[in-house]
């Protein structure tokens, strides 16, 4: 769906004959947050029953799958613990937000960096020859730039690959005074547009949040648009859209009072 398309659903949601009208600075808040809250629900779902690896890339990949990215940036090493564990440093790309796994190659061979290490474990693990990473079981701790690798000590990373969930892009309906009314000379023949309601263009006519490029005339017969460019939809996957339209009601009407109809709409996202 197009930004417009979900603003429409977020205003079935919210039941305009019944609540208060909201802007689109506020629609587009409530969306980016329920956005966010939806990710947060499938990361932190995959920590707390323990996946890793392939597990994890693969529920990202089920719920996430246009923000799953890979990250080949070369490691740089930054010095040795005790001159038999390596330590060398990833860094996060700029779009970076969560961690889904991350693989490199030691002497031509491919292996997994575990996440078995915490910042109050690190000393412990390091210490103790049993539990110590090697370059066949390394460990990554995150910091605050990207991920620390602990390893064995010889050849050097080679060919890594950082698997992320990237962060994703900033919901935006575009503003109501960017909104354009019917008349003569006011479209660009070439340029897209999204109708905002019931709209004529060159004898033709489109649904509201149907997008369309102006041709043969600059005339507007009848309707609003807006122009696409001035909008950006949300790069979640097209399945979890509506959801995601329920939640953003959600989040207006529990704001304005609304509760039972809040309740409603949440009982619908589950």
């Amino acid at each position: 769906m197009n930004a417009i398309q979900i603003g429409y659903a977020i205003d079935f949601y919210t039941n305009l004959t019944h609540t208060s009208r909201f802007y689109n600075i506020e629609k587009n808040k409530a969306m980016n947050d329920a956005i966010m809250k939806k990710i947060d629900s499938i990361t932190d779902t995959a920590k707390q029953n323990q996946l890793s690896g392939i597990d994890r890339i693969q529920k990202f990949r089920d719920e996430l799958y246009t923000l799953l990215k890979t990250s080949t940036t070369a490691a740089t090493n930054i010095g040795l613990y005790n001159d038999d564990v390596t330590i060398d440093h990833i860094n996060y790309p700029t779009d970076y937000q969560t961690f889904a796994a991350l693989t490199v190659t030691i002497d031509n061979k491919t292996t997994y960096v575990r996440d078995n290490m915490t910042y109050n474990t690190r000393g412990p693990q390091l210490d103790c020859s049993f539990r110590k990473p090697n370059n066949k079981k390394p460990f990554f701790l995150e910091d605050a730039t990207g991920v620390l690798v602990y390893r064995g000590i010889g050849s050097a990373i080679t060919s890594p690959k950082l698997d992320y969930i990237k962060q994703p892009a900033t919901f935006n309906m575009g503003a109501e005074n960017q909104y354009i009314n019917a008349g003569a000379g006011v479209l660009t023949i070439g340029l897209s547009y999204i109708a905002i309601e019931l709209s004529v263009q060159n004898g033709v006519t489109y649904q509201p949040g149907t997008q369309f490029t102006a041709a043969v005339t600059t005339t507007l017969a009848s309707g609003q648009v807006i122009l696409a460019s001035n909008t950006t939809t949300t790069d979640m996957p097209e399945k979890c859209q509506d959801e995601l339209a329920k939640m953003a009601a959600e989040i207006l009407l529990g704001v304005v009072g609304s509760f039972e109809n809040s309740a409603f709409v949440e009982k619908e996202t589950k």
